[in-house]
């Protein structure tokens, strides 16, 4: 059928419940009638053909009353169903426009949503209000997909019905009514097929209760992985997932151990085992309520069985500083190990398509790292502040991922080889909330290997990794001191995820040597590509 916004908000799911509380008094009155169906038998006190005859009449009220029971009690389920699903839709629907309203936009009654403010001047405020768009659109496009799905399965129930093809067996009439109520349910709306963060959003909420843990229990597959569907339900579905497995890798021995030390602090929001390295999504704290919200991506070597322990260790830490710096309950932070790739290993580095040498590996990582985070922001009715830090090779994963339009408002680029960038404006970052930390000794940050070396990017604001007297915290040096738990660089990123700038420290420091000599070779080549293009257009059949 076709619905119309003003369609869903003048339904009243209430009247459907209410005519299932009264059709199912009438069925209790019904099943009420057991004991005179059974007193009525006349076996053992009526021989001879007219009484098998009267008890083949009396078999034939039994068929008939089971057959009605059991419809009224699938009637009644029907009613009930779509009475929350009535209710679920519509209820997604009031909050996509009342979101609408507060955001600037408005809904018609064709659903189409349409931007009333005028345009800002800004590339990043342009990029996320048309992300908030997709996002209402979305949801005011699965409310009708769901009040479709309950108007048509509750008009084809009633036509099962009508045609008397419920059958309630020969049995009692509780059983008849245990058999109406098991055909009373409607199946499952399926997932939305290649839809964005807010279609499978909306699609969840527009579920009923009972659906959403239908899924979990015998479909955990289709949520599992999915972004947009909030972390808990990810978490339950993928526990689901993992115990599954038969014999299980040295990774997933790893996962479940930490899973069974931390069965209330950890979410595991994403489940792969189809490459040859084990993938995985871990947060720490809960998702769905924090205030802020770090996503960290490590690079290079990288491996669930050899560093999940370690990575989580050092996340706790992280939000340990970030709740002393914030103040404010434990609850409101969390933070996510981002493994939902296979970093470069030192094996590959010949290998075509995964050498750390290249950007290919990053590059396939990162649409599924902007889609995780969009996903973050897009699971949630509020807006957490979100972060992101990348590490060694996940800086480049991070940068390049960030070149879509995820939500982010804090970006930390830790240990870079280069984000894939010569210019911060190709990322959807707010301006000044790009952040750079390089520890002395770090060789893999002088590489600049993809892209301009971030110590010379402009806008770039440049931490510090030295120890600092006023914050009490340690220098770094090296590679791997980043996340060195008291550290100034540890501190850094803790005021970055909690949103405390005032409390950042700041490398004042001249660049180094080696980075010095990066930049002088950037800018060769640019001078290089210049004259090149001068050349081609000034000088005949050159080159």
């Amino acid at each position: 059928m076709t619905l119309s916004t003003g369609d869903l908000l003048a339904w009243l799911p209430h009247n459907l419940a209410a005519a299932a509380d009264a059709l199912a008094g009438t069925g209790a009155s019904l099943r009420a009638l057991q004991d005179e169906l059974d007193d009525a038998s006349v076996i053992g006190l009526w021989t001879g053909s007219a009484g098998a005859s009267a008890e083949a009449d009396r078999l034939r009220l039994v068929h008939a009353m089971n057959d009605l029971v059991a419809s009224m009690a699938c009637v009644v389920r029907g009613l009930d169903v779509a009475a929350e699903g009535a209710a679920h839709a519509r209820r997604v629907l009031v909050e996509a426009m009342e979101w609408a309203r507060a955001e600037g936009f408005a809904v018609d009654l064709a659903g189409a949503v349409l931007d009333v403010r005028p345009p800002s001047p800004d590339p990043h405020a342009v990029a996320d209000r048309l992300r908030r768009h997709h996002e209402i659109s979305d949801h005011v496009e699965q409310a009708l997909v769901a009040a479709r799905h309950t108007d048509e399965e509750l008009a084809g129930l009633l036509g099962v019905v009508a045609l008397g093809l419920v059958d309630g067996g020969s049995g009692r009439l509780s059983g008849a009514a245990t058999l109406g109520t098991r055909e009373g349910e409607r199946t499952l709306l399926t997932p939305p097929v290649g839809g964005r963060v807010g279609d499978w959003n909306a699609w969840w909420w527009g579920l009923t209760d009972g659906e959403q843990r239908r899924i979990i229990a015998l479909h955990p597959e289709w949520i599992g992985n999915t972004d947009g569907i909030p972390a808990r339900a990810r978490h339950l579905a993928n526990l689901r997932l993992l115990a599954r497995w038969g014999t299980p890798t040295a990774g997933l021995r790893a996962l479940q151990r930490l899973l069974a030390a931390h069965p209330d602090e950890r979410q595991l929001l994403a489940l792969d085992t189809t490459g040859r390295d084990l993938r995985v999504v871990l947060g720490v704290g809960d998702l769905d309520r924090a205030r802020h919200v770090l996503v960290v991506t490590p690079g290079f070597g990288t491996t669930v069985a050899g560093d999940l322990d370690a990575w989580d260790d050092r996340l706790v830490d992280l939000l340990a500083r970030s709740r002393a710096l914030d103040g404010g309950p434990a609850s409101d932070h969390a933070a996510v190990l981002w493994l939902g790739h296979a970093p470069p290993q030192l094996d590959d580095t010949l290998v075509p398509g995964r050498t750390v040498l290249r950007d290919d590996a990053a590059r396939s990582a990162a649409d599924d790292l902007a889609g995780f985070l969009d996903g973050v922001d897009g699971s949630r009715a509020d807006d957490p502040h979100l972060g992101v830090a990348g590490h060694s090779y996940g800086s480049l994963v991070t940068g390049l991922a960030l070149r879509h339009s995820t939500g982010v408002d804090e970006g930390a680029f830790l240990g870079s080889p280069g984000t894939g960038t010569d210019d911060l404006g190709d990322l959807d970052l707010p301006r000044g909330h790009a952040f750079h930390l390089e520890a002395s000794g770090d060789l893999i940050g002088d590489a600049g290997l993809f892209g301009r070396d971030p110590s010379f990017l402009e806008d770039m604001r440049h931490l510090s990794t030295e120890a600092s007297a006023e914050w009490g915290t340690s220098g770094g040096r090296g590679h791997s001191s980043y996340f060195d738990d008291g550290s100034t660089s540890q501190h850094n990123l803790a005021a970055i995820a909690s949103g405390h700038p005032e409390a950042l420290v700041d490398d004042t420091g001249p660049p180094s040597l080696p980075d010095l000599t990066r930049e002088g070779l950037w800018r060769l080549g640019e001078l290089d590509a210049r004259l090149e293009d001068l050349l081609a257009r000034h000088v005949p059949a050159w080159p």
